[in-house]
């Protein structure tokens, strides 16, 4: 078992306060540094567009200043750590109404992006095609509509027009008659939804959501660092959590690997690319090597590993 050493610890934090969004850099001291609620609430503020969703770049795959359900379900995750905040009641309310407003009942969910997301820089997997009315996201159905239900679940006190029980009986029906799982992402947006509704309701989900973890990990630690792959850490939050299958000694050995990569580099970069928008895609890959070496950090962090 590997513990970050502090040099390299504040190495990772000086390369997110010298690089990082002005956000992240609020998520960071908070985190660690007793830094406000408040101060990242400001932040987040400004990705909060006047129709209540979310844009701006919050997901960085794509620059749409607009709003989008996607961009919202990120808005929303961070919202959710701080919402005790007054602040963070009133922006989490305009979200809700943002989401309420932009159901698309034939769906019984949200689609990712609008279709202006194609006039913006972005990602090959963000682009929306015509022909198909959607991007290659919207294949599966549950990124991200299963993690705005689960928002909406936790704000049931501020939704109006939705049946929030019948759509999250709907995604509880979805994702446990499904047998092959395709997308990892999906996956997280249910396991999101598993921690965002009550025990007694989440264990519907543990079977499927184990199943579907137990398919998808990527067990090589040498894919861990060449390829955008489903590590183990992605479907196991923190020590004392489900697991949903996935076996310690595989999360101590991707928590050992976030701590050589830590000790090695001072930073976590993205094993992905765009292919596309080379100089926008070089300003991104900056900002998500912020958002990364954050995520590493926090992740130590709670498995007691700093």
């Amino acid at each position: 078992m590997k513990f970050l050493q502090r040099s390299s610890y504040l190495a990772a934090r000086q390369f997110i306060d010298n690089n990082a969004r002005p956000f992240d850099v609020k998520l960071a001291e908070m985190h660690f540094d007793e830094g406000s609620p408040c101060a990242v609430l400001r932040e987040l503020q400004k990705f909060q567009n006047d129709d209540g969703g979310f844009g701006g770049g919050i997901e960085l795959d794509f620059t749409l200043p607009h709003s989008s359900p996607m961009a919202t379900s990120v808005g929303l995750r961070h919202l959710a750590s701080v919402d005790k905040e007054e602040q963070a009641q009133l922006m989490v309310r305009r979200a809700v109404s943002y989401l309420e407003r932009t159901f698309v009942p034939e769906r019984n969910g949200w689609y990712a992006v609008p279709p202006t997301v194609n006039d913006h820089p972005h990602a090959p997997w963000w682009h929306y095609d015509e022909e198909e009315g959607q991007t290659v996201i919207d294949r599966s159905w549950g990124n991200p509509t299963a993690e705005l239900i689960g928002y909406l679940y936790r704000y049931w006190d501020m939704v109006t027009t939705l049946h929030v029980e019948h759509l999250l009986n709907d995604a509880i029906d979805y994702f446990t008659e499904k047998e092959e799982y395709r997308s990892e992402h999906e996956v997280y947006c249910f396991i999101r939804l598993y921690h965002l509704i009550p025990e007694s309701v989440a264990t519907n989900l543990e079977e499927p959501i184990t199943r579907a973890a137990t398919q998808l990990v990527n067990t090589d630690r040498e894919a861990w660092e060449l390829h955008y792959v489903p590590t183990p850490l992605k479907f196991v939050h923190d020590p004392d959590g489900p697991h949903f299958g996935i076996a310690d000694d595989l999360v101590d050995e991707n928590l050992d690997f976030l701590v050589d990569t830590l000790e090695r580099y001072g930073k976590v970069e993205p094993t992905w690319s765009w292919g596309q928008y080379e100089e926008h895609w070089k300003r991104a890959k900056t900002l998500w090597t912020g958002v990364l070496t954050l995520e590493a950090l926090l992740a130590l962090d709670r498995f007691d590993r700093l």
